[in-house]
């Protein structure tokens, strides 16, 4: 239990597959835009999300 927390902004894509690192500060997790998925990591303390995949098409 505990209070909830918005991580990021309102998207416009669909988040799945979220985990967290085994550090504890990141989760990483699939976004989908359309039909094209990335891997992503969201620092969790600074909120600053990397995009981990480079794909194209």
């Amino acid at each position: 239990g505990g209070d909830t927390e918005q991580l990021m902004a309102d998207a416009t894509f669909d988040v799945r597959g979220t985990r967290f690192t085994p550090d504890g500060r990141h989760l990483d997790f699939t976004a989908l835009a359309r039909t094209l998925s990335h891997f992503y990591r969201l620092d969790l303390e600074s909120g600053e999300v990397t995009r981990l995949s480079d794909w194209t098409g």
